[in-house]
């Protein structure tokens, strides 16, 4: 059987805590709340969509540039609680939270640099020119450390007795980049006819690293009335310790290609197309975690209701405990990764030379990431439960959707304006529409959302010029760089 992937969340920090929060009734008992930093850098760069007709016929020009990298760090805490109230009055609850008053969960959002090298250079009765454009970069950092759990409920009947603690430590790491080499040609016949060829080397990457360390000590007492059970009263503990209770996900996928750009002006219409690639990403992806039987390895729920003495007389349920058995779940694959990029052919017309234009782009096709046939297997370690052996095969499918992307350009001397609008859409598996779904039909292109742009920019200086851009929609980001006019 062939499904789809949903994504959500599987830290084991929510075992702690389910365990915590889903037996039923009263907690006797206490957290102490851990450690815990997310930490996410990304950058957008758009270099790359550069008209290749857009380069210096007189003089050579060199630039470098990049994103200032700032950050900002937030309390995680408030912002869950402007979602849901009663996330904060969880935390407060002292009965459960020790520390819960002084919980603050921090988050890091940092703009990478994304930097642009470019060299313009007369030659061959045209311009030369070569660029290294870091088109797109994103990495997340996850720190959980060592959050403490002391578990005694009291509203489980007289004949049953459970306490639990421990602590889990859960780094996470991933990381997604893609960077262009390009080297272009262009040729001016005359003032105006003009031709452009550029050749792009893609790289990309994408890599992700993982690890959870799981601690857990207790204790059970299961001593039911004899005039209703033949079964001897167990007592025992429980005991998982970090090299049972663990896991741990890597995976790594790289790949390469090649792709061309071709642009021609005629008087003030000019065409530029870009064409896109299908390539498949070499690399491999593994991840298992491990959990106590009583856990379920989906959800991260209780199996069994310890306030229900039928389950309790379950000769199952009284292996689990006197053995101290786990379950694992794995996943893994080696099939390809799929990467897609669309082909967009832009039309221009210059409405007025030097000062203002506008620009209508078509893209055909989606940004794509596909990963098929991810191996999934669930297995009872050290007990006779009923999921030992248990295959299937997920698959991922991830598609963002830009297209009509309708600009107006104004320039002043050294100073410009960008303003647009373009159709937005994600889809993932078998979900389409995610975003246009949920837009109202007066910001809709078509099916989609439709999305703001709007950058604007100076270059200050005559033959060393400092460039400041802001770019506000959208997605911010701050720019800067050099130009040399040699």
């Amino acid at each position: 059987m062939n499904r789809c992937i949903r994504i959500r969340p599987k830290l084991a920090a929510l075992i702690v805590i389910v365990l915590a929060l889903k037996i039923n009734g009263e907690q006797d008992g206490s957290i102490v709340l851990p450690t815990f930093e997310t930490r996410v850098s990304a950058g957008f760069n758009y270099d790359l969509l550069r008209s290749p007709l857009n380069v210096s016929f007189q003089y050579p020009v060199g630039y470098f540039g990049f994103n200032l990298p700032v950050n900002r760090s937030v309390n995680l805490r408030n912002i869950a609680g402007r979602f849901d109230p009663i996330i904060d009055t969880l935390f407060n609850d002292t009965t459960l939270f020790k520390n819960g008053e002084e919980f603050k969960p921090t988050g890091v959002a940092a703009q990478s640099a994304n930097n642009t090298i470019r060299v313009d250079v007369p030659m061959l009765n045209g311009v030369g020119s070569f660029a290294y454009t870091q088109n797109f970069s994103m990495n997340y950092h996850t720190f959980l450390g060592n959050p403490y759990l002391h578990l005694a409920p009291d509203s489980l009947p007289d004949e049953l007795e459970f306490m639990l603690r421990g602590t889990v430590n859960a780094p996470v790491s991933i990381s997604m980049g893609w960077e262009t080499m390009t080297f272009g040609y262009a040729y001016e016949l005359n003032r105006n006819v003009s031709f452009a060829f550029n050749l792009h080397r893609h790289l990309f990457n994408a890599d992700l690293r993982g690890r959870v360390d799981i601690d857990l000590l207790g204790s059970y007492s299961i001593d039911l009335d004899p005039n209703q059970s033949m079964l001897s009263p167990i007592h025992g503990e429980l005991d998982y310790p970090s090299d049972r209770i663990n896991g741990y996900a890597l995976g790594n996928y790289k790949a390469q290609a090649w792709t061309p750009t071709f642009g021609v002006q005629l008087w003030r219409l000019s065409l530029v197309s870009r064409f896109g690639l299908q390539k498949e990403a070499s690399g491999s992806l593994r991840a298992r975690y491990i959990v106590p039987s009583f856990i379920d390895p989906e959800t991260f729920q209780m199996k069994y209701d310890l306030e229900d003495p039928d389950q309790l007389l379950d000769p199952e349920v009284r292996d689990i405990l006197l053995s101290n058995a786990i379950d694992s779940v794995g996943y893994s694959t080696d099939s390809k990764l799929h990467w897609r990029i669309p082909h967009g052919h832009t039309l221009a017309f210059d409405v007025w030379p030097g000062l203002l234009s506008l620009s209508y782009t078509k893209i055909y096709g989606d940004i794509e990431l596909g990963l098929d046939n991810i191996h999934k297997e669930q297995r009872t370690i050290e007990s006779a439960g009923n999921n030992e052996g248990l295959v299937d095969s997920l698959d991922f499918d991830v598609g963002i959707s830009v297209d009509h992307v309708i600009m107006l350009h104004g320039r002043y001397r050294s100073s410009f304006l960008n303003f647009g609008i373009f159709a937005f859409d994600v889809r993932y598996n078998d979900m389409d529409n995610l975003v246009g779904g949920r837009t109202i039909r007066e910001l809709k292109i078509g099916d989609a959302a439709m999305m703001p742009i709007l950058s604007l920019g100076s270059a200050f200086g005559s033959k060393i010029q400092v460039l400041v851009e802001l770019d506000v929609l959208p997605l911010p980001a701050f720019k800067t760089g050099l130009f040399y006019h040699f």
